[in-house]
């Protein structure tokens, strides 16, 4: 793997984000595979998929979402309420399971981005 690879893998933001976020261009984030990012890249947005990365625990995702839900969709609720995904200029998502749509539903208003689209 190469150092630029390692770096992009290593966290949850990384330098092509960075960079790309300098030269004033938006980041959108997704959360399932069947939104076509190809899409989103062509209006000249970066398609970034959320993803549950160096998550150890869901203290605050707890409050939202029942202990017995989907552990990856309450990791992901847990950053989100961290601020970790704070670099996405929007977020759009699909109706792929319950558990992910209230993970998306109760991001709104808790550190979401200004955007917010369900598509269903």
């Amino acid at each position: 793997m190469t150092k630029a690879s390692m770096e992009c893998s290593a966290g949850i933001s990384n330098p092509s984000i960075e960079d790309w976020k300098k030269r004033g261009k938006p980041v959108l984030g997704y959360i399932c595979a069947y939104i076509p990012r190809e899409l989103i890249h062509a209006g000249g947005i970066l398609p970034y998929r959320i993803g549950a990365r160096g998550c150890a625990t869901t203290t605050q995702a707890d409050a939202w979402m029942a202990s017995l839900t989907c552990s990856f969709s309450r990791s992901c609720l847990e950053l989100a309420l961290r601020g970790e995904y704070s670099f996405l200029d929007g977020l759009i998502s699909m109706n792929t399971c319950e558990c992910m749509r209230r993970m998306c539903d109760n991001t709104q208003g808790n550190n979401a981005p200004q955007y917010h689209e369900d598509i269903n």
